[in-house]
């Protein structure tokens, strides 16, 4: 149910061609490192985030303007 509900996202910005590089990646040394870490950097980061949302959500109102 989950990868049919998310493939109209993907199909926006990729092609099946960036997909497959995108795939390959993920099998390099690093890609496998980015994949394993990803969860906890994520959460790491949650609080920057926060942090900046608003800052950053001002400058792309003034820029909308």
């Amino acid at each position: 149910d989950f990868i049919p509900s998310v493939m109209p996202v993907y199909k926006k910005y990729f092609t099946v061609e960036d997909l497959k590089a995108i795939n390959r990646f993920y099998e390099t040394p690093v890609g496998k490192k980015m994949k394993k870490f990803s969860v906890v950097s994520t959460q790491e980061l949650q609080p920057y985030v926060v942090q900046w949302q608003p800052k950053l959500q001002q400058v792309i109102m003034n820029a909308m303007q």
